[in-house]
């Protein structure tokens, strides 16, 4: 307990009967079941809302092009492409350039597995209007 005890700082010491640290499993539940509420918030995002929050639409258009292809645009070219899913994963994890132009798509972290993959499929079967 002393050597918590701090003389300097804008912390004097630690508060070694607060609740968090009495009881910490039950404080290790509650934030376990904040984090599955916010990753089921998460899974049951729209794909539009996906796109939005990662910035995806910031490049590409769902209509029309922008820095990038239109999402129709390549719905359109991978129409009857078994592999489209899996190519387009791959191409959006890891980034590339020359198959829409000069202009490189950088490598996107950002959304989990399971939202790169409903937008993927999302997009594969827009239609162009």
């Amino acid at each position: 307990m002393r050597a918590q005890n701090r003389h300097f700082g804008a912390t004097r010491g630690a508060d070694t009967l607060s609740e968090a640290l009495v009881h910490p499993v039950r404080d290790g539940r509650r934030e376990l079941a904040n984090t599955q509420a916010s990753v089921v918030a998460k899974v049951d995002a729209s794909p539009e809302q996906v796109a939005k929050q990662h910035m995806c639409l910031s490049c590409h258009g769902v209509n029309e092009a922008l820095v990038g292809p239109a999402f129709t645009d390549v719905a359109e070219k991978y129409v009857g492409d078994g592999d489209a899913l899996v190519n387009l994963f791959n191409k959006v994890r890891q980034g590339g350039s020359g198959v829409w132009g000069a202009v490189p798509m950088p490598a996107q972290s950002g959304p989990t597995d399971s939202e790169l993959k409903g937008l993927i499929t999302w997009i594969l079967e827009l239609e162009k209007n």
